[in-house]
């Protein structure tokens, strides 16, 4: 979206949260998130929706910065999904398969869910909650895994994109809190 203009200080709290039918930043503008802006609401004194996969889930080991990166969905992507690029148009993802062994064809993790069509926020680096095969367990290396959209353990030099900080479904079934990295 040519000449569109924004500081990159206006990026914080729930915008990156937020989801548009519209391109409201230039899709690939990437932003950094400080620690000070994760999102987090207080019920009973304990945090809690600090993470798009569940409003009602304290992620505690969220924490850190974290960078983004401004996408189109091409297909309907759900919140803790892994994502890949999808090179028919720039910039567009779709929930990625067992073909992305690669860390390079890989976007980042989905912390809301994208309609079809529409635009959004995902994380290449940094804290997230992500779907998570069985065999993930805490300080397993982790890779693309054959059920679309989600990690599994994978040591296999070159094809790791991040880190379990939690076991599978330690906080919440079928996810894991996680570190990523993807360039």
């Amino acid at each position: 979206m040519a000449g569109n203009q924004f500081k990159t200080d206006e990026l914080g709290g729930l915008t990156f949260s937020a989801t548009y039918t519209t391109e409201q930043y230039p899709i690939g503008t990437t932003a950094l998130q400080h620690p000070d802006d994760l999102p987090a609401a207080t019920i009973n004194g304990t945090v809690v929706g600090n993470s798009g996969v569940s409003a009602t889930t304290n992620f505690a080991l969220l924490s850190g910065s974290r960078e983004w990166v401004f996408v189109k969905a091409i297909e309907v992507v759900a919140a803790g999904q892994l994502c890949e690029w999808d090179f028919t148009t720039q910039y567009s993802v779709e929930p990625s398969d067992s073909n992305d062994t690669l860390p390079q064809l890989l976007a980042g993790v989905a912390d809301n869910a994208i309609a079809l069509g529409s635009y959004g926020w995902i994380i290449k680096q940094g804290t997230c909650v992500v779907l998570a095969g069985t065999s993930v367990v805490a300080g397993s290396p982790l890779a693309s895994h054959t059920t679309e959209g989600s990690v599994d353990e994978g040591g296999v030099a070159g094809t790791t994109l991040g880190v379990a900080l939690e076991a599978d479904g330690a906080t919440l079934a079928s996810y894991s809190q996680a570190y990523i990295n993807i360039p």
